[in-house]
């Protein structure tokens, strides 16, 4: 699945930049109500989606360094993404929304599962590297700061996400 229809369940270009920004200014501490027809839509993609976008970043991040290894022709995530106008800040603050919604005491399966699968698709983009380029920081405060560690998990398969709850 290409990348791009991948991310596009999360309607990143939906997401008003004043939330966005309020998120950030809460530095992930808690979560922020969003607009419910969003928060609608980002439900509905549900665990599925979030399975095909980790899997599309594990395989474009894979043809990256193999690659990098033979001839560098292959297009880098980073590259992809900034091409096509994806705000990093955005996606970061929604991949925390599903985080964030994990603490609620009656979380249902299905967000703790997507949250577990927002926090493989962060800790994932933190491991890919830029080939000929620089990559965003995404642990600066300019950018995007990492989840607190008391809020991710580490996971080593996502395909054992069942298990796991």
């Amino acid at each position: 699945m290409d990348l791009l229809n991948a991310l596009q369940f999360l309607n990143l270009n939906q997401v008003p930049q004043d939330w966005v920004d309020a998120v950030w200014d809460l530095e992930f501490t808690e979560r922020k109500p969003i607009e419910d027809i969003i928060e609608d839509k980002l439900r509905a993609g549900g665990e599925k989606s979030f399975r095909s976008l980790y899997y599309s970043l594990l395989d474009h991040a894979a043809e990256q360094q193999q690659s990098a290894g033979r001839d560098g022709a292959s297009q880098g995530v980073w590259v992809i993404l900034g091409e096509n106008g994806v705000s990093l800040k955005s996606l970061v603050a929604v991949l925390s929304h599903f985080v964030l919604a994990v603490r609620a005491k009656g979380a249902s399966v299905q967000q703790r599962v997507c949250g577990l699968y927002a926090a493989s698709v962060y800790l994932l983009l933190l491991g890919i590297p830029v080939i000929n380029g620089s990559k965003p920081n995404l642990a600066s405060p300019s950018m995007a700061p990492p989840l607190p560690a008391r809020h991710v998990r580490r996971i080593a398969n996502p395909s054992c996400v069942h298990q796991l709850i």
